[in-house]
């Protein structure tokens, strides 16, 4: 895994207008040092940014949820499945570190929380855990 700020100089120079986009998954417990085990960067798009995003990488089909993959580091997604999420609000209500927005703890929480795969169960005890000793 790269350092984190090869990744975060790669989101700036993303053609993507910032604040269109939120970074998601396991990157907003792994700047918080919750977790030092990621695989990629999950992006959120809002719709209207969607064409934008489809000229960066690949076009995949998961789980019936289009997205788009950049060198197997990257994926940008228009909606994040499972669950019905407004893409927007998640974007409007991010944190913002060094200028890059991540989806709050408490809806990566939320969202793990539906998904509930073997990592996300770890994940969801891991931010309950930070949440706690953090008074949120």
């Amino acid at each position: 895994m790269k350092n984190i700020d090869y990744f975060k100089n790669w989101l700036k120079n993303l053609d993507l207008n910032k604040n269109d986009f939120a970074v998601f998954g396991s990157w907003p417990l792994y700047l918080r040092w919750i977790t030092d085990k990621i695989t990629d960067i999950d992006l959120i798009v809002r719709a209207q940014n969607w064409n934008e995003a489809t000229k960066l990488g690949k076009l995949k089909i998961i789980n019936g949820n289009e997205n788009i993959e950049i060198n197997a580091e990257l994926e940008i997604w228009k909606q994040r499945k499972p669950g019905d999420w407004d893409t927007d609000n998640l974007i409007d209500t991010a944190d913002i570190f060094d200028g890059i927005k991540f989806v709050t703890l408490e809806n990566v929480l939320k969202w793990k929380t539906i998904y509930n795969r073997d990592k996300d169960k770890i994940h969801i005890k891991l931010i309950e855990e930070y949440l706690k000793s953090n008074n949120k």
